[in-house]
């Protein structure tokens, strides 16, 4: 089942190419249309809508109907049949508590890569850059099931080349592997990607324990 998702009216290659005005027209039909293909296709959400929101069309992007989040901890907000989901998307949550779940579906997944190059495009153009990635390498290992770190890994992964992982299975950094990469890659601008709790904790604060101050150009 294909989501009705207009076609965009501009190019992709130029993501701001559009006035706050359009976009917001822009933004408010569309966000419209996927308002009710999700009350039709999804049961829980047509329920959800039928006690809260009473009507189905916006007029404003205030107006929307929202789900609070904690929803998606206890429900399995499906739009797709459950044979045409090929990802799993969950939070980080802490060992015992439920975590929320995002289903992807392949052409959901396949838009989702094609916007965030559009936008990464236009901020670091069309050169991969070196990239260290603040995080373990062991965090990828189940493609089936991710949680937010690994998507986001996994997505912005794409606009770097030469990846190095520079914390261990523990989340601590090794700091020798990193400063070699550093160095041998210090005649080019450097991609950092981390989530920011991770880079804060693991690599800001392990290079400061270790009285080591770090370039990445």
């Amino acid at each position: 089942m294909s989501i009705p998702v207009p076609p965009l009216p501009f190019d992709l290659s130029q993501p701001y190419g559009l006035d706050k005005r359009a976009k917001q027209a822009l933004l408010l039909d569309t966000l419209n249309t996927l308002t009710q293909w999700h009350q039709q296709q999804c049961m829980p959400y047509r329920n959800i809508l039928a006690a809260i929101f009473k009507r189905n069309t916006a007029q404003t992007l205030g107006d929307l109907p929202f789900v609070p989040v904690r929803l998606f901890k206890t429900l399995d907000l499906v739009s797709v049949n459950k044979d045409d989901i090929v990802k799993t998307l969950t939070s980080s949550g802490t060992t015992g508590q439920a975590v929320s779940k995002i289903y992807l579906d392949r052409e959901t997944s396949v838009r989702q890569t094609r916007v965030l190059a559009a936008i990464m495009a236009a901020f670091l153009g069309p050169q991969r850059l070196p990239m260290v990635i603040v995080d373990s390498a062991d965090l990828l290992k189940d493609r089936t099931r991710f949680n937010a770190r690994a998507a986001g890994i996994l997505g912005f992964s794409v606009f770097g080349r030469k990846h190095h992982y520079c914390l261990d299975d523990n989340l601590q950094l090794q700091l020798d592997d990193l400063q070699n990469y550093l160095s041998a890659h210090q005649d080019h601008p450097i991609l950092l990607f981390g989530f920011t709790y991770v880079v804060w904790q693991s690599l800001y604060e392990g290079a400061l324990k270790a009285g080591i101050k770090l370039n990445f150009g």
